[in-house]
């Protein structure tokens, strides 16, 4: 039998720290693990930025900020800067235009 191993490629997602004293929040990381080569495609980057949002979004809802509209903003703007560094080390240019595409 024959076993085909998919690179994979991990690293750190943290958050970053959100500039006002409002929004200040926890920092956080997480490791997230993704197949370098799909990451490469349209259809991969797809999935792989699905799958990154949906965990960043977990991570940010849970930070809880001091009231109800700067919780929205808060975890809005956590969401933003989040995706946008991970993606900057994600590093590919399919990743970087499905990113583009979910800002507009």
């Amino acid at each position: 039998m024959t076993k085909f191993i998919t690179p994979t490629a991990a690293f750190i997602v943290a958050s970053a720290a959100l500039a006002s004293p409002a929004f200040a929040a926890s920092d956080f990381e997480f490791t997230f693990e993704f197949d370098r080569a799909a990451a490469e495609t349209r259809d991969g980057a797809e999935r792989i930025h699905a799958s990154l949002e949906a965990e960043v979004t977990d991570h940010c809802r849970t930070e809880g900020f001091p009231t109800r509209l700067l919780n929205a903003i808060g975890t809005q703007r956590c969401i933003d800067d989040t995706m946008d560094d991970a993606v900057a080390k994600i590093g590919t240019e399919a990743m970087d235009t499905v990113h583009a595409a979910s800002r507009n």
